[in-house]
């Protein structure tokens, strides 16, 4: 993932090991910070990463320079996005729904949420400012677990948080002296959301390197890396075979067996409510996070069903070796890294396929530290490309870091598609009964 990204986005972690009692302790620790939904899911002790903490800026970005992470100078706003999956390949475009808007039925469904968000990834990668605005309103409005703002490293707003947005906005945005009562709040958000936008849209691939460590300068051989094993990949002279020219409808005789009922696809089709999903978009400045993760995105081209063949075509032969699947899970790691520096087809459609899922559940840190007004020599050791404006015109220095990049498991090929058919399972649910009124499902 450094070289498809970039190593200006990724500190790469170290590895350390913990024992049970360790892990028990950070287990309780922890328990308050997560949401409910995830306290069955349990620590497992073994190897750990450690990684630095991107919801604060680091030493050599702070401003005065080299402060500690927490110091009483300035505050660190942090803001985290999940942005999800920006993109889905033609073959699989067949509602008009993209993937994150229909499984908001089934979250709705199971009450993990109250109502759905107004949030759409398509509209955050599309490269539309006023788009990427909206998308990023409706995640404010509703951040489910795709937003959470952080100030100095300590939670302050999200799913799981208690403290309320004016007062969060008010300490980042304005003067300590004003009355929270003349707060305007919309226009707070609308600054909150074009910094978070600026952020997201700048190219910090500058000469200076974002660690603190004197040997994570991208190499030439990362920088080569990258142009191989995504520029050929993005591109596909064709689609596969057995899909029309749009992708957006199967054709008889592909050969491939649907991962989804086809029946259940055509009853849901005619309950989706508008507006649909907007698939167009526009290009990123190239070096700017979303631009990179999009890339990686992109890698899987082909269509869940024709990757699903290929699970289960190698699900077989593991079987038929009594292979153990579990223990084999991550297996595809060290065949992906081995195509990565053979010559040779290169990546897998499972490998792409991966490699784009693990893209998907990505998460972006975003640091931000507002510049003081009265003396530039304390910022001047700051790197331009890593200072943005609000829409006040207010310098702050940033830094984005992406965190959650675990390879997946092999597995989750399947885990997908009984997820996929559990969504269309509850959009058939909700909406039958609803016809007419699916306004009401919306926060």
């Amino acid at each position: 993932m450094v070289p498809l990204l970039g190593e200006c986005y990724i500190q790469p972690p170290t590895a350390a090991r913990m024992d049970r009692g360790e892990v028990r302790r950070l287990d309780q620790m922890l328990r308050t910070q997560r949401p409910a939904y995830r306290h069955h899911k349990s620590l497992q002790f073994g190897y750990v990463t450690v990684y630095p903490d991107y919801a604060l800026l680091p030493v050599h970005l702070s401003v005065p320079p080299n402060l500690p992470p927490k110091s009483e100078f300035l505050p660190t706003f942090c803001v985290e996005v999940k942005p999800k999956q920006g993109w889905v390949p033609a073959p699989d475009r067949r509602l008009s729904k993209c993937t994150f808007c229909l499984n908001q039925y089934l979250k709705l469904k199971n009450g993990s949420i109250r109502c759905q968000s107004l949030y759409c990834p398509l509209d955050l990668f599309s490269g539309n400012r006023a788009r990427m605005m909206k998308a990023l309103q409706a995640l404010v409005a509703a951040p489910q677990n795709n937003l959470k703002i952080f100030k100095d490293g300590v939670l302050v707003y999200g799913e799981e948080a208690c403290s309320d947005l004016p007062t969060i906005l008010q300490n980042w945005f304005c003067d300590p002296l004003q009355p929270l009562e003349a707060t305007n709040v919309p226009r707070l958000v609308d600054k909150l959301c074009c910094l978070v936008l600026e952020a997201l849209t700048s190219d910090l691939t500058g000469p200076e390197k974002l660690s603190d460590s004197e040997t994570d300068n991208e190499s030439d051989n990362d920088i080569a890396l990258w142009e191989t094993g995504c520029e050929g990949l993005v591109h596909p002279t064709s689609l596969p075979d057995g899909y029309g020219s749009n992708g957006c409808h199967r054709v008889s005789g592909s050969g491939l067996k649907d991962r989804i009922p086809a029946a259940l696809v055509a009853a849901v089709a005619p309950l989706l409510p508008g507006p649909s999903c907007d698939w167009t978009a526009e290009p990123f400045p190239v070096d700017c996070i979303l631009a990179r993760i999009l890339r990686v995105q992109k890698l899987e081209q082909t269509g869940t069903d024709r990757v699903y063949e290929a699970y289960r075509g190698r699900t077989r032969v593991r079987h038929l070796v009594r292979e153990n699947v579990a223990t084999s899970d991550y297996d595809y790691v060290a065949d992906m890294l081995s195509a990565r520096t053979e010559a040779g087809p290169g990546l897998s459609p499972l490998h792409r396929y991966l490699l784009a899922t693990t893209a998907k559940d990505c998460s972006i840190m975003l640091a931000f530290q507002r510049l003081p007004d009265q003396d530039c020599r304390l910022w001047n050791h700051i790197p331009a490309h890593h200072v943005v404006q609000d829409s006040d015109g207010c310098g702050y220095v940033v830094n984005v870091g992406v965190t959650d990049l675990d390879p997946k498991p092999l597995s989750c090929i399947e885990k997908h598609r009984k997820r996929d058919c559990e969504v269309l399972t509850a959009c058939l649910e909700l909406l039958r009964p609803q016809a007419g009124s699916e306004s009401k499902l919306f926060c």
